[in-house]
């Protein structure tokens, strides 16, 4: 009788949660899985606007051939994009960790750092960054910082200064800026990376300072086999926004071929390209990172 009470309880809290569940659950499907599933079929064929809706026309891959073959930039900004990723995902990663753990050391105004850091995610908000890009003298500063006109700081100016050769200060002002460029994207990794150490047991530290292990060897052998899930997860959420932004050139030609063109087969067939690359990129990334990274501290 006891038991049969107990699992009555127990079936009650699952019907609760899947309660709050089938809320998200009917969102997902209705906003979400479906108009995936229409552009996956828009894809494959010729979409017209009738007054009765959308009439469509089965094309095969003739769109994927038309993106690949014909189309004068989708190759270029897929190249683009891709490069862009393999460069500046592992700066914002190594960014955010280190930034993480210098932030959640003990030192006065800590608290007052980390709101600085965080600072660009609000910042980069729609309402915010219109506003942003509409004064005029944040694009000014915008541009002293990356050298791009007469201001306080010229970095190609200092590299020239120095004596180094022209294309080597403008390699380098290019690295400089670019690290300036991620710091926005720093934000929500460097919390993540702080919960992550904040998470670590203390005993772990003091028992190696009483082995007496050096700095280094704190970090490699406890800190980050401790953060290997965190970082799974910060590279997740990084590689996630960093393929979303509103910047990117193959969205921006999608929806430019949607929105202006209003061509929903070729668009749609941009934009599955592009996700089964990345999902193939990042299912390999995450292999390779499982394989011979996480697998090293299990």
């Amino acid at each position: 009788m006891k038991k049969r009470k107990q699992r009555g309880l127990v079936e009650r809290q699952q019907w609760t949660g899947r309660k709050f569940v089938l809320i998200w659950e009917i969102g997902f499907v209705w906003f979400i899985l479906l108009p995936l599933v229409k552009s996956f079929i828009y894809s494959f064929n010729n979409v017209r606007i009738t007054t009765s809706g959308f009439q469509l026309e089965f094309i095969g891959l003739e769109k994927y051939q038309f993106i690949f073959y014909e189309s004068p930039s989708y190759v270029d900004n897929l190249t683009s994009s891709l490069s862009s990723f393999f460069t500046s995902v592992p700066i914002i990663f190594a960014l955010s960790l280190i930034l993480g753990i210098v932030l959640n050391q003990e030192f006065p105004g800590r608290l007052a750092f980390r709101t600085i850091f965080f600072l660009p995610v609000i910042m980069s908000t729609g309402v915010i960054l219109d506003f942003i890009k509409s004064n005029e003298a944040a694009a000014m500063m915008s541009s002293m910082a990356t050298g791009g006109g007469a201001g306080l700081i010229n970095v190609v100016e200092i590299f020239d200064e120095m004596g180094l050769p022209q294309s080597v200060s403008e390699l380098l002002a290019k690295y400089i800026n670019t690290i300036f460029d991620l710091m926005w994207d720093c934000g929500v990794p460097i919390v993540l990376f702080i919960a992550g150490l904040q998470s670590i047991p203390a005993s772990m530290f003091e028992a190696a300072d009483v082995e007496g292990a050096t700095a280094w060897e704190r970090f490699w052998y406890i800190t980050f086999p401790m953060l290997s899930n965190t970082s799974v997860l910060v590279l997740v959420f990084v590689a996630i926004s960093f393929f979303v932004k509103s910047n990117n050139p193959v969205i921006d030609q999608a929806f430019t071929v949607l929105q202006e063109q209003q061509v929903y087969s070729t668009s749609a067939a941009m934009l599955w390209t592009y996700f089964g690359i990345v999902i193939a990129l990042s299912a390999l990334a995450f292999f390779l990172i499982d394989r011979f990274v996480l697998r090293r501290w299990r």
